[in-house]
């Protein structure tokens, strides 16, 4: 009779120890779920918060412009005072969100052609990470 509890107690142990597997592996794939979307949110707010700032450069490139009646050459031309209000087009020149600075592109002086370029989560100029402003639509 000993045998016979000692086989049906080690029964139910091992079926406790294979449930309990089971559900750490359901907890260890729901883990890898939700991480990849805290991840992916992470990235897309990266980006919105990218696209917000140089959108704020963007408006002060156009005061900057209507004030001088050409572009600046470089975005710490912005900092400079407008004799006209005693402040300057922006108050600071932000950092994308990864620590690098925002690059000005004069495409086209004369027509008043720019655009603001981050090199996004890579860093490295001329990738799929490139973030445009304003954004270009392919013709």
């Amino acid at each position: 009779m000993g045998h016979v509890q000692r086989t049906s107690a080690a029964r139910r142990l091992l079926n406790i120890v294979l449930r309990v597997i089971g559900v750490l592996h359901w907890l260890k794939i729901v883990a890898w779920l939700l991480g990849a979307t805290i991840f992916a949110t992470h990235v897309n707010s990266d980006v919105r918060r990218a696209k917000t700032q140089m959108a704020n450069l963007n408006t002060a490139i156009g005061l900057y412009l209507i004030a001088n009646r050409r572009l600046p050459a470089n975005l710490e031309e912005l900092l400079e005072i407008d004799p006209p209000t005693d402040e300057a087009f922006i108050r600071e020149i932000p950092l994308d969100p990864w620590t690098s600075p925002y690059q000005l592109r004069i495409l086209d002086r004369a027509d008043h052609d720019f655009e603001i370029v981050s090199f996004g989560r890579d860093r490295r100029e001329g990738t799929k990470d490139d973030i445009v402003f304003p954004e270009r639509r392919n013709e």
